[in-house]
């Protein structure tokens, strides 16, 4: 006789216990925006995506040290960190 169990005799396995899902934390703000936006297809108004982008003038620009040093190429764009203020 064989020592191996068949899967009538093996014995009885439970289930897993249920794992917890944490759900994310949502603002009341982003509650409001997809209450009001999933509202009977509220989305399907709104094209995917749309940018607009103006056209830049090529103007002057930092040697290749400094450019390194400030962050960018472009002089009209290098501004001063403001932290928290705008």
């Amino acid at each position: 006789m064989s020592e191996r169990m068949n899967y009538r005799q093996q014995p009885a396995r439970r289930p897993a216990p249920p794992q917890q899902q944490r759900q994310p934390v949502r603002s009341p703000a982003t509650e409001l925006a997809k209450a009001v936006l999933d509202h009977e297809g509220a989305l399907s108004w709104f094209a995917v995506g749309m940018t607009y982008t103006p056209w830049q003038r090529w103007g002057e620009v930092y040697c290749g040290e400094k450019a390194l040093e400030r962050g960018t190429l472009f002089p009209v764009l290098d501004m001063p960190f403001a932290g928290r203020r705008c």
